[in-house]
């Protein structure tokens, strides 16, 4: 009867065990919508290399050539040393790392300029 006991509490410890392992490790969970892990996951960032054409300082807003979206800065955007949103002037050639925004505009993350320019 003990020895019973003992292999029943043992295999309910291995189902737990199997129960717990399955569903912290192989199993995938997405993420609920609108949650900050579904927005992450659905922002895609963009690299953009090429001449500013305009730089709108009210709306601050630039325009890349070749490029149809707008590119807009924000407080957050990091700039490399010796630039700054003010100091852009058309003809620039930069790399603008950003992220797609729902209407259209990219966001900038980081401002630099193109290597050799």
């Amino acid at each position: 009867m003990k020895s019973n006991l003992v292999m029943i509490l043992a295999a309910t410890a291995f189902s737990a065990a199997l129960v717990i392992a399955g569903s912290s490790t192989g199993t995938f969970v997405p993420p609920e919508p609108g949650t900050n892990a579904a927005i992450q996951q659905t922002q895609q960032q963009k690299e953009v290399k090429g001449k500013v054409t305009s730089v709108n300082l009210d709306q601050r807003t630039m325009q890349i050539e070749g490029t149809s979206e707008a590119i807009v800065v924000t407080d957050g955007t990091r700039y490399a040393r010796g630039l700054s949103f003010q100091g852009l002037k058309a003809g620039m050639e930069l790399k603008i790392v950003a992220v797609a925004q729902g209407d259209g505009r990219l966001e900038a993350i980081e401002v630099s300029p193109v290597a050799g320019s």
